[in-house]
């Protein structure tokens, strides 16, 4: 059962990246790629139906930890809370931005919210991507699964760290770059007219920079874990995986609108579900001592069993709200004449 619990949190987060990850993309690049202030309502009324949604996967994943690993979820609260902090405060950042801009018809606030969005959103994907250069590589935990960290203490991975040192800053930029790649292929698909063209032509731009960035990044979690990459001889379902990761970014450097973001969709799955695969049965890595497992911090047989009978059902009404959505929405973005 707790496996069961590993998977569907693997999946949750996959989903999370993939989806609020290109309304993440388009916050951070909105400003940059829509010219007019029409083109900037465009961006908007593109992940409007759904940019609450998908944040909405955010809190699954955080309820699935409560229910399955209530110790990992402990653990990480503590010991990563300025950057919890900071991204709680960045999400409100977002919601505020989207939900404020249409309010007044000038052309100054307008500007000031768009702003606040295009910082909030780059903030948010920048500590998702040091965050998750943290899991990647390990905490000092102690006798009960616990750790603090500084924000920084030295930018050297192998020595005392923070929460920010030279390797999870390179998966923050990382981060940064392929939400942008996943957003501009997004905008690509859902506009029209000269904002689509200038999407498809900065995506294409940036595919490559995000190859070599990946492959930079990639050898330094080699030196990081050398452990991760040792294991991808002994677990098979890696290598699909992986090469998933690598078709789905040559689609998005090469394709157009609808099957070029989901080829950027595939590089993110691929790369979030090798990393899933080559971690498990781990989910809080000790530097030494005894890492936090699906073993040792499960929650008991009767709370798995209770909850594995209605989770089922949630992600069911989840996807299902998704579905509708794309349903519902599917086509180029047209403006109303009073939208704002």
């Amino acid at each position: 059962m707790a496996t069961a619990f590993y998977v569907v949190a693997a999946l949750t987060l996959i989903a999370y990246v993939t989806l609020d990850g290109f309304d993440l993309g388009v916050g951070i690049l909105h400003r940059a790629l829509a010219r007019t202030d029409e083109e900037r309502r465009t961006c908007f009324a593109a992940i409007g139906p759904y940019w609450d949604g998908n944040e909405v996967w955010l809190l699954a994943l955080g309820g699935a930890l409560f229910v399955a690993f209530p110790s990992v979820l402990g653990s990480a609260l503590a010991g990563l809370y300025l950057a919890i902090f900071l991204l709680v405060w960045l999400l409100l950042g977002r919601g505020l931005s989207i939900e404020l801009r249409g309010h007044v018809q000038d052309p100054l606030w307008r500007s000031f919210w768009d702003t606040a969005f295009v910082l909030s959103s780059l903030g948010v994907t920048l500590v998702l991507g040091i965050a998750l250069g943290n899991l990647v590589r390990g905490f000092d935990l102690d006798s009960a699964g616990d750790f603090q960290l500084a924000l920084f203490d030295d930018l050297s991975p192998h020595h005392a760290t923070g929460i920010i040192d030279a390797y999870t800053l390179s998966t923050g930029v990382y981060a940064l770059l392929v939400l942008c790649l996943h957003g501009a292929r997004f905008l690509a698909w859902k506009s029209a007219g000269e904002l689509s063209s200038r999407a498809d032509a900065f995506a294409r731009r940036l595919a490559p920079i995000v190859a070599l960035v990946w492959v930079g990044v990639a050898a330094f979690s080699a030196s990081v874990r050398p452990d991760l990459f040792a294991r991808l001889q002994e677990r098979p379902l890696a290598w699909p995986l992986v090469a998933l990761s690598v078709g789905g970014l040559v689609l998005a450097a090469r394709g157009r609108e609808r099957p070029a973001f989901l080829g950027s969709s595939a590089h993110l799955v691929g790369l979030l579900g090798t990393l899933a695969v080559l971690t498990f049965p781990e989910l809080l890595h000790a530097h030494s001592g005894t890492s936090l497992t699906i073993a040792n911090a499960a929650a008991g047989a009767r709370t798995l069993a209770s909850a594995a009978r209605w989770y089922p059902f949630a992600l069911v009404l989840a996807f299902g709200y998704l579905v509708t959505l794309l349903r519902w929405h599917r086509g180029k973005v047209r403006l109303e004449d009073d939208a704002h």
